[in-house]
């Protein structure tokens, strides 16, 4: 009970931090961090990212969120990271300077995961007690619901051309699964989430270990031509390096 009471605060608390649709993060800030690592550097990149939304292309619906997100590189140029979007996400993928693939998932959906194994019973709460009654399968059956409603994430492809050390092109081809909650009027709610697909470019110019960014993304909700995303984005990314202590020279 202990930790049913657990995980289901810890998804009360992502929930209250979403409300807000998931889309795809910066390419441009990603490919920062891929590049560092395919060049062999230890680093943390820390993104921020403003960009403008519009859903119908009339001009009278546009929306200005804003994203935060730290990356870093592991072993065999593997990136990992988390972020805000507002909604909270986890990204990995991996790549180099010309190509990269990446996927982001929502946090929300990830504790609903956790929630529902646990609820499952595989969590091990010490008890040797296997009985599952009625009250568990309908915990689980509203959990399972919920796993289903709730995903959001996506996967995308980056291909990026450096021109020398201070200009980059990119272009993205991303598919995703958005998903939006509205707190105000949930209970009339009936329509949380939609598929996009789209393009997106961007060109971007680097300062030493500062990135600004620029792009646009447009896509499809749902694959429905009358249902299309444009959005204009400016992106910041500062790299934190981490350079390994110099051995001393022996007297």
């Amino acid at each position: 009970m202990v930790m049913r009471f657990f995980y289901l605060t810890v998804l009360a608390v992502l929930v209250a931090l979403s409300g807000c649709t998931m889309h795809p993060p910066s390419a441009s800030g990603f490919m920062e961090t891929v590049e560092r690592a395919s060049q062999g550097e230890d680093t943390d990149v820390y993104t921020a990212r403003a960009e403008k939304i519009n859903f119908s292309l009339s001009g009278d619906e546009w929306e200005i969120p804003i994203g935060l997100e730290h990356t870093w590189s592991l072993s065999n140029d593997f990136i990992m990271g988390w972020g805000l979007l507002p909604s909270p996400y986890f990204t990995f993928g991996m790549g180099n300077k010309y190509f990269a693939w990446r996927s982001w998932v929502s946090a929300i959906w990830v504790g609903v995961t956790v929630a529902l194994v646990c609820e499952a019973g595989d969590c091990g709460d010490g008890s040797d007690d296997d009985y599952v009654s009625d009250e568990d399968y309908v915990a689980i059956n509203s959990l399972l619901d919920a796993w289903m409603e709730l995903f959001s994430g996506g996967f995308s492809l980056i291909e990026q051309l450096p021109i020398g050390e201070f200009v980059r092109i990119g272009i993205e081809q991303y598919i995703c699964r958005n998903f939006w909650l509205n707190p105000g009027w949930i209970d009339d709610q009936r329509d949380f989430g939609n598929v996009e697909v789209g393009v997106g470019a961007y060109v971007s110019f680097r300062f030493d270990e500062h990135r600004v960014s620029i792009d646009a993304r447009y896509g499809l909700l749902d694959f429905n031509s009358r249902k299309p995303r444009l959005t204009f984005g400016v992106t910041y990314s500062n790299a934190l390096l981490f350079s390994p202590e110099p051995v001393a020279n022996p007297q």
